[in-house]
This record gives structure tokens, C-alpha cells and sequence, in this order.
């Protein structure tokens, strides 16, 4: 049978070892936080180090993939992203949505468009009503060649949401490359009066796509039009400065 000293002795242990696991709780949380802030700065090297902590620690497993996989996209590695992605997915992150849209960009960059394709469509199956993966999947069939297609999802994207500016410029591009360059024009000023504050860059989730500015209409423009859509093309990640590129 034990003593009272035995209790008390065992009472001491379980105080010490919730101290180290409340202590490396709180170490964790730290890496996390510190590399979502690393990552907001810009710092995607660095945040990947610290996130990586997080993961091997095992602490806001799901968050922590999200984030690496955003940082390796901003950083251009994109299938490293690709695999973060879908772990952060199989440990239930909480808004999948999002990794969805990501995943479907980071395809994009490797050249797997019908992967894409693919992943824009099932973000519809499942919600009838997102306009931005009817844009972004137009602007895929666009670049296919499938322009009745692309012409079809763009007009979704903008019944589903009238103030969208994106599917406009988009549905613009389109025109202009049938012939009809006035309704092209038209399409791009709404775009441009919609949301004249608009620059298209790089998003964290990477939500939107737009496609190039489309350089035959740029005679129906001012210049100040044509600074308007030139800066609208989405910016590529870059690279922070301290990895090596792959």
C-alpha cells in the first residue's frame, strides 16, 4: 500500500510533468503564431521554419500546414505547397474552401490545368453559389479555348454577384477576342468603376484569376485606363530573400 509520502511524492511528479506539457504547450503555440506573423510580413522563408517547429510539435497541426503551404507558394514551390495543402485538408482544417481555391492556383502554376479544372469544379458541385470558381474555371476554359464555356461561367459569376468587378474584365477579354471590341471596352470600364481601389494582387488564399490584360483594346483606353487594367494582372509570389530558389 503506499504511505502519505508516496502520495505526496507522486502528487509532486504529476505537478512537474503538467508544468513541461503546459510549457511546451505555450512553446508551441509560439511557433505558430510566430510564423502566421512572419508570413503577414512577408517573411515566407522564415515562416516556413517556424511553422515547420509547429508541425513537428504537433500543435494546431492543421492551421500550421495551411500556412507552410501558403508560404511555399508565395516562395514558388508549389508542389511543396500542393502536399501541405492536402495534409491541412486530411487533419480538417477549418476552412476548406480556402485550401481548395489555393490548391487549384498552385495546380495552375505546375501546368496542371485540367487539375484545376477539375478542383474548380468541384468547389461548384458543392457550392452552386461561389462566383469566384465560376471566374477562375471561365478563365481556364478561356485560356482552352473553350469560349462558350468560359462565356457561360463568367455570366454565372456575375448574375451570382452583380458588383463582382473580376467576371467583367474577364467577360471583357473574352469579347474583345470575338470581335466585338466595344462590349470588351464596356466590360472593362464596369470592371474598372466597380472597383476602381483595385489592384488583383496576390491574395493569401489566392481566391481570384484574372486573365491578361488584353493589349488590342488598349487604343480604346486612356493611359490612365490602361494603368488601371496592366495593374489589375495578378503579381506571381515572390520570393523574400532568404531561400534558395528549386
Amino acid at each position: 500500500m503506499y504511505s502519505q509520502a508516496d502520495e505526496e511524492r507522486c502528487g509532486m511528479v504529476l505537478a512537474l510533468v503538467e508544468e513541461e506539457l503546459r510549457k511546451d504547450e505555450l512553446a508551441r503555440e509560439r511557433s505558430y503564431r510566430r510564423g502566421v506573423e512572419l508570413l503577414e510580413r512577408g517573411k515566407c522563408s522564415a515562416a516556413v521554419k517556424k511553422l515547420t517547429e509547429a508541425i513537428v510539435r504537433g500543435e494546431r497541426a492543421a492551421d500550421a500546414h495551411a500556412g507552410r503551404a501558403d508560404a511555399y507558394y508565395r516562395l514558388r514551390k508549389y508542389r511543396e505547397a500542393l502536399t501541405d495543402y492536402e495534409k491541412a485538408l486530411e487533419l480538417n482544417y477549418e476552412h476548406p474552401e480556402l485550401l481548395f481555391f489555393s490548391m487549384a492556383c498552385a495546380k495552375e502554376e505546375l501546368g496542371d490545368l485540367e487539375g484545376a479544372l477539375g478542383v474548380y469544379s468541384a468547389i461548384i458541385e458543392d457550392d452552386p453559389d461561389e462566383p469566384a470558381a465560376y471566374n477562375n474555371r471561365g478563365r481556364l476554359y478561356f485560356e482552352r479555348g473553350r469560349l462558350e464555356d468560359a462565356s457561360a461561367d463568367f455570366e454565372a459569376a456575375i448574375a451570382l454577384d452583380p458588383g463582382y468587378s473580376t467576371p467583367y474584365f474577364n467577360r471583357g477579354n473574352l469579347r474583345a477576342a470575338r470581335g466585338d471590341v466595344d462590349g470588351g471596352a464596356d466590360d472593362i470600364r464596369r470592371a474598372a468603376k466597380l472597383n476602381p481601389e483595385k489592384t488583383f494582387t496576390d491574395l493569401l488564399f489566392h481566391t481570384e484569376r484574372q486573365l491578361p490584360w488584353p493589349r488590342h483594346l488598349a487604343a480604346v483606353f486612356s493611359s490612365a485606363w490602361f494603368w488601371f487594367a496592366s495593374s489589375c494582372r495578378p503579381r506571381r509570389p515572390v520570393d523574400d530573400g532568404t531561400a534558395a530558389h528549386t
